[in-house]
């Protein structure tokens, strides 16, 4: 398991369009990332799932998720599998 809150720091819909499977699936991505370049490319898969819904407000996603804050987070584990997850 790992933490989902939706679309942290941004709106879950947008024009009426539900954000959160898109959201949730980079959550899980940035969960799961072992490495610099899974931490980016969950940061694009965010974009390109969110690019049909507003281009404009994908850029702004992929910007956030891809900030210093951002690679300060996943170095310092925030949102990682929690311990024991899928264990039996």
């Amino acid at each position: 398991m790992f933490e989902d809150d939706g679309c942290t720091l941004f709106p879950d819909q947008w024009a009426g369009q539900s954000l959160n499977a898109c959201c949730a699936a980079h959550d899980e991505a940035f969960a799961t990332s072992r490495d610099i370049v899974e931490f980016w490319n969950a940061g694009v898969a965010l974009y390109r799932c969110v690019r049909p819904i507003n281009e404009a407000i994908a850029l702004l996603m992929l910007i956030g998720v891809l900030s210093p804050v951002a690679l300060g987070l996943f170095l310092v584990g925030r949102k990682r599998k929690k311990e024991g997850a899928g264990q039996n």
